[in-house]
């Protein structure tokens, strides 16, 4: 203790430092690493199994939100605006198959997943609409989770956990209107027609790929349960991992900003918050 009663300790153990998020050891950037103990955040496979029925809500930059409910064997999407009081939009679609996501776009795009492929929607009501519902699908490829892409487009994890990602966007109507004879049309009326590509191959069979999230700087993140062990953050593009210590069945993550991302978890009263290099924080 020195004169001003301050405590200092000296950390020599390397376990005691990490790298800064986003660093390499060329760098030579050194932070405290997390001295918290190790929580057993609860939970069981079950419960997070029934938590992965619910399809989540979505909402856009103007504040529309999209939920799913179903009614009769049919699965529907209802919009309202929260700007207005929780104004209604109405129903803008119907499916007979389930609906496992839903996740909002740049340009007003609203993706919607289901067993037959990948569904793009207009947000506003059906008189005001600029395209026609579109379904975009792969053979060998079922749908089951979406998260929007910030660079456009939207990725897509199958219920195998391979991922795909969705480009382009549906021609408006307007543009597709017939014109007359003498008109001279582009022999590819939509030169970026939405399609699938399929970017990383399912992992093995003993992990499960349950969630995925996008942030513009970490990129594409997948979250998985693992045989045995903790579940884990999977970054695909930079084929790492970042194990989840205490936390076995987490069902829904999110990027809070470049280093801190939240997880939901059965009987969760609040969010767990993980910060990359760093820990648990909250």
């Amino acid at each position: 203790m020195e004169i001003n009663g301050q405590k200092f300790w000296i950390a020599r153990r390397k376990e005691d430092w990490v790298l800064s998020s986003g660093m390499t050891c060329v760098n030579n950037t050194l932070r405290l690493s997390s001295l918290r103990p190790e929580t057993d955040w609860g939970g069981t496979r079950p419960q997070a199994e029934r938590l992965l029925d619910i399809c989540p809500s979505a909402i856009d930059e103007h504040r529309h939100i999209a939920s799913v409910r179903v009614l009769n064997n049919t699965w529907l999407i209802d919009v309202v605006r929260s700007g207005q009081e929780g104004a209604p939009v109405g129903t803008i679609f119907k499916s007979s198959e389930q609906i496992t996501s839903l996740s909002c776009g740049t340009g007003g795009i609203l993706y919607v997943a289901t067993k037959e492929g990948v569904w793009l929607m207009d947000l506003h009501p059906p008189a005001e609409q600029v395209f026609e519902p579109l379904l975009v699908k792969e053979p060998n490829f079922e749908p089951y989770r979406l998260a929007a892409d910030p660079a456009g487009g939207c990725w897509v994890l199958a219920q195998n956990g391979a991922v795909g990602h969705l480009n382009g966007r549906p021609l408006p109507t307007l543009a597709q209107q017939r014109l007359s004879n003498e008109t001279i049309r582009p022999q590819v009326e939509n030169t970026n027609a939405p399609r699938l590509e399929i970017r990383f191959a399912a992992p093995q069979a003993s992990d499960r790929t349950v969630a995925l999230a996008c942030s513009p700087v970490a990129g594409l993140t997948l979250l998985r349960w693992t045989q045995g062990n903790p579940a884990e953050l999977f970054f695909p593009e930079t084929n790492h991992a970042v194990s989840l210590p205490g936390l076995t069945f987490p069902y829904s993550l999110r990027w809070l900003d470049n280093e801190r991302i939240a997880l939901l978890y059965p009987d969760a009263q609040e969010a767990a918050v993980f910060g990359i290099g760093n820990g648990f924080v909250g």
